[in-house]
């Protein structure tokens, strides 16, 4: 996989959508659910990142912002690491 070897930074991918409007369905936009897998797909496939979100889809704007703080200030995390 590229990128993932002990010298390079590691590679992680965050990927999530909102699909659905609760109150604004006219702004609901389905196709985002397949574009999101097409994503994941790509990213953890041919790019070698890791996909480590819990999130899915339509999170609130608490859950994206707590686990983006959450995944970037773990101990784990190293200078050369990778999001997207």
């Amino acid at each position: 996989m590229i990128g993932m070897g002990s010298d390079d930074g590691r590679r992680y991918v965050i990927a999530t959508a909102i699909a659905q409007y609760t109150n604004a369905p006219q702004w609901d936009r389905p196709g985002l659910v397949e574009s999101r897998r097409q994503i994941i797909a790509l990213f953890t496939g041919v790019l070698g990142y890791r996909h480590v979100s819990d999130l899915g889809l339509n999170p609130t704007r608490a859950q994206l912002t707590g686990q983006l703080r959450s995944f970037c200030r773990s101990p784990q995390r190293r200078p050369d690491d990778l999001l997207v």
